[in-house]
Order: C-alpha cells, then sequence, then structure tokens
C-alpha cells in the first residue's frame, strides 16, 4: 500500500492521521472507509 499522508492531512500526530494510521495498522485498506476516520 502506497499511502502518503503527508499529501492529504496537515497532521499526522493529530486526531485525524491518527485514526487513520490506527485504521490501517488495523487492517483496513478501503479508502473510502479510511475517508471515514476523518473528523469533520
Amino acid at each position: 500500500m502506497n499511502l502518503q499522508l503527508h499529501k492529504v492531512i496537515s497532521d499526522v500526530t493529530g486526531v485525524t492521521g491518527l485514526n487513520i494510521i490506527r485504521a490501517i495498522i488495523a487492517g483496513e485498506r478501503n479508502p473510502k472507509k479510511l475517508a471515514q476516520a476523518c473528523r469533520p
């Protein structure tokens, strides 16, 4: 999986970044589901 979080979110250590990283570590690979990890 080639993922460049820095192009999508500005702070990978923020809540959204950590939620996405946790989802990836848990095995999630679906981009739509990963996008749901973002806070509005």
